[in-house]
């Protein structure tokens, strides 16, 4: 063989391998979105971060989060029972998701994280379950209604997806399960016929294993992505103490757990459908005694954010983190100078989050999402930076 045929051969192949080395290597690095079709070219599925934005906490999610999110979501606008939005709480104020929405502070964020590349979404929310009823009483009407009124609003001011999150919690018939889902059908066709993006639906754990009105085989059909939000195993209305997003334990030292929550999803809906819901945030309860777990005083229960409690730490003498290895969640227990009972805190910090990253990747799933930003500590969310970057093969 010829120096020039041998040159020939080599040039070509070198600078195919070292192109294959920058692509796989460098692009899943680049801030892109996980919908850029260069994914799919290569094969590769980027991990999904979605950060939910609540109206009452933006003036308290003040960082630059671009680090660490794909998708950022405002949370939310209200649904009335007849599908159209809600705009006023009553006929002389406004309501506050409304306001908010079209606030400045808003604005503000979309314009800087849509320059920084992240995707933006809005939600659309009702938890009232006589608004719900009424509102599935015609599921192609009001799902018309509402998307009249969504689609300008996403137009307007640039959101791409749409998060739809109707929580019910009641017995439901075979029939309210087959108009949920009919509903859900509806919107997507709506959003694809007004060119937008991916639909997204909120499913609490409970659905796979109660008669609610969400059947997750039919709504997964439509639904781009669905974000399990695998939190509030333990709440403010817990008898118990306890973590609010047990990783594991279930059988064991509690009924279920966030890792029960993943295998019953993914026994019937694909994997890359597949969103983790993970907290930002904890409970603290009043207690008479100091063993973990116990017992709460009625009524003494408040939230307790990542960012209370890394100043709670820096602050108090006698509180000291400890760390329940079963359920991956760390914990607090105090008791304040001359007080004849405990205050017990079960929050998230950055090593439950990192436990809960690893079992999103091990598992498949699209990504993640947050609840809430504005409730992190400093450096809660510093392993989001890697996880943002990692990869699956299709």
């Amino acid at each position: 063989m010829t120096p020039k045929i041998i040159k020939a051969v080599l040039v070509p192949l070198i600078s195919g391998i070292i192109a294959g080395i920058l692509i796989f290597f460098f692009l899943p690095k680049l801030p892109l979105s996980p919908d850029n079709p260069l994914y799919s070219l290569l094969g590769i599925r980027k991990m999904r971060v979605i950060g939910f934005e609540p109206y009452w906490l933006l003036t308290r999610s003040d960082k630059n989060y671009t680090p660490y999110l794909t998708d950022l979501t405002y949370f939310g606008l209200n649904i009335g029972p007849d599908g159209h939005l809600v705009k006023l709480a009553n006929t002389k104020e406004e309501d506050p998701s409304w306001t908010w929405f079209k606030g400045n502070t808003l604005s503000s964020r979309l314009k800087t994280v849509t320059k920084d590349g992240l995707t933006t979404t809005l939600l659309l929310f009702n938890a009232n379950e006589k608004d719900i009823t009424a509102l599935l009483s015609d599921p192609l009407t009001n799902a018309r209604n509402m998307m009249d009124d969504a689609v300008p609003l996403m137009a307007k001011y640039g959101y791409k997806n749409l998060n739809l999150d109707i929580e019910s919690f009641k017995e439901a018939s075979a029939e309210d399960k087959i108009r949920f889902t009919e509903f859900v059908h509806n919107v997507k066709n709506l959003l694809k016929i007004n060119g937008k993006g991916s639909l997204i639906v909120d499913f609490s754990p409970s659905v796979f294993y109660k008669n609610y009105i969400i059947d997750p085989a039919g709504v997964a059909q439509y639904a781009d992505f669905v974000i399990i939000m695998a939190y509030d195993y333990n709440y403010s209305g817990s008898f118990l103490t306890g973590p609010v997003a047990p990783l594991s334990g279930a059988g064991i030292n509690r009924e279920t757990d966030v890792e029960s929550a993943i295998k019953d999803a993914k026994k019937i809906i694909p994997e890359n459908k597949i969103v983790l819901g993970i907290p930002l945030y904890g409970y603290e309860w009043d207690t008479l005694l100091k063993e973990p777990g116990i017992a709460a005083i009625p009524n003494s229960s408040s939230v307790a954010s990542n960012n209370r409690i890394t100043k709670l730490l820096s602050s108090c003498k006698t509180c000291t983190r400890s760390f329940d290895i079963d359920s991956m969640s760390p914990y607090i227990i105090y008791q304040e100078k001359d007080a004849d009972y405990y205050h017990q805190i079960y929050f998230e910090d950055k090593e439950s989050l990192e436990a809960k990253l690893q079992v999103a990747e091990k598992n498949g799933l699209a990504g993640v999402a947050l609840w809430a930003l504005g409730y992190e500590g400093n450096d809660m969310l510093s392993p989001l930076s890697n996880y943002k970057k990692t990869y699956l093969k299709l």
